[in-house]
Parts: structure tokens; C-alpha cells; sequence
């Protein structure tokens, strides 16, 4: 009987991974976790007013989201953006795909660059790494056009209609528009908040 309940249990188990989600949506943990709490110090450091921290605390404090590794056929491997959803504990459709690029900041050998889109503002997020398990994620706000909105919006209701491969492909070129979008608007964010991040 106990060799019994052990082939259930190990044929559930298997079964598990073999159903779980290529582009992790509903999975409860990706290849890459990120839990984060607004960096206060390094705010008070950067000359915020302590009301200022007090009241990122209290409205934008934790952030957490993840990376899903997917082998493409066109590539070795993609990490996807997800945002993780505390309501339902589980990892929300996928954002957009993270980046890696070499860092010219002091203590930083690099940082990943992802975004979130919806609701007319795109948020940037600059994850930098730190060493071990932790990174300082910078994240940014900006208000998107309706020329943008429209676009963004197009691209994004065509590429949920896809199969797996081609999805991760066509959410790489809307990446790509993010980035443009951004770094045309560099330094018209209306909003930035520095975070501590512990990765497992």
C-alpha cells in the first residue's frame, strides 16, 4: 500500500511540471523571484523629506514580480517579465520580456530592464544587481501618449492570439517599443521609486 500511495504521489508530482505553464502564467514561482520594499534609506540619502518615504511606504511598498526562462527556437533562452498577483498568489500574463545589460554604475556589473504596460502609463524597471541575492530596482513612471496607447494596444491584442513561440517573439518587438518609448521620454517620468530586492 505504501509503494502504492508513493507512485501516486510521485506521478502527481511529475505531472505537476509537466502541465506547468511555458510562459508561467498562474505559477506560483518562476526560475527568478523577486520580492521588494521601497529602499527608504536610500531615498532619505537622496534628500527626500521623511513625509515623502513615510507616504511610499505606505502606498507603493512591496513590488513583487519574477523572471520565466524560455527556450526559443531562434534563441538560446528569453526571461519574461511577470508581475506577481498577491491576491490570487500566483504570477499575473506576461509584461514584457527582461533584458540584460552591463552597468557603468560603481558596485554595479550589471542590470535587467523590463516593463509593465496598461491603463495609458508604461513603468520602466531598472533591476540592478548587486551581488548574491540582492538588487536595487528603480522603477519609473511615464504617461503614455494616445497616439502610443493605441499602438502599444494593437500590438499587445494581436500577440495574445498567438502560439507560445510566436507570442514570446512579437512581446520582444513590443519590448522593444517600450524601450524607445522610454528612453524618448528619459527624464519626463512623473514618478521614481528606489527599492530593495532579494532574488530566489
Amino acid at each position: 500500500m505504501k509503494k502504492l500511495l508513493g507512485i501516486v504521489v510521485l506521478g502527481l508530482m511529475l505531472s505537476g511540471n509537466a502541465y506547468a505553464d511555458r510562459l508561467g502564467i498562474g505559477e506560483k514561482r518562476l526560475d527568478i523571484n523577486f520580492n521588494c520594499t521601497v529602499a527608504g534609506d536610500f531615498m532619505l540619502k537622496a534628500g527626500f523629506p521623511i513625509e515623502a518615504v513615510e507616504s511610499a511606504k505606505k502606498t507603493h511598498n512591496n513590488v513583487n514580480f519574477g523572471y520565466k526562462e524560455y527556450n526559443h527556437p531562434e534563441d538560446d533562452f528569453i526571461l519574461i517579465h511577470l508581475n506577481y498577483n498577491n491576491n490570487k498568489n500566483e504570477y499575473s500574463f506576461p509584461d514584457s520580456i527582461a533584458t540584460r545589460w552591463k552597468s557603468e554604475k560603481k558596485g554595479i556589473e550589471f542590470y535587467y530592464t523590463s516593463y509593465l504596460y496598461g491603463g495609458g502609463t508604461l513603468w520602466e524597471f531598472e533591476n540592478n544587481y548587486l551581488g548574491e541575492e540582492d538588487f536595487l530596482l528603480f522603477k519609473y513612471s511615464y504617461k503614455v501618449d494616445k497616439k502610443n496607447i493605441k499602438k502599444f494596444d494593437k500590438k499587445f491584442d494581436k500577440l495574445i492570439k498567438l502560439p507560445d513561440d510566436d507570442f514570446v517573439k512579437s512581446l520582444l518587438l513590443l519590448t522593444k517599443d517600450f524601450y524607445d518609448y522610454a528612453k524618448a521620454h528619459k527624464g519626463g517620468h512623473y514618478f521614481i521609486l528606489p527599492y530593495n530586492c532579494k532574488a530566489s
